[in-house]
């Protein structure tokens, strides 16, 4: 709440729940996305996850290269696959490596 009137979601929450935009983001793109609380709450609301479990890698072997060997690209997925999903990028890693 800022100034007693205007209410804000928590810029440095992990998640963030909007009634308005949520609806178009497809199940292929973020599975099992939580529900809004409709009836409890208005605007965008900050989700919070309590007691969260660790992260399980599945790879404890990986030794990562000496940054002056990587080569980065930057792209906006939304962009760059009419999908906007990590998995459509991925299937994409030829393509991008043949650039």
């Amino acid at each position: 709440m800022i100034d007693g009137d205007l209410r804000v979601a928590d810029p440095y929450s992990e998640q963030v729940l909007d009634p308005w935009n949520d609806g178009y983001i497809s199940n292929a793109t973020y599975p099992n996305m939580p529900d809004y609380p409709l009836g409890k709450t208005t605007g965008i609301v900050s989700l919070y996850e309590t007691a969260k479990p660790a992260y399980q890698w599945k790879n404890s072997t990986f030794n990562a290269p000496d940054k002056e060997e990587l080569l980065i690209y930057e792209l906006l997925i939304r962009d760059f696959v009419t999908t906007r999903n990590y998995q459509s990028l991925i299937d994409t890693l030829d393509y991008i490596e043949r650039l």
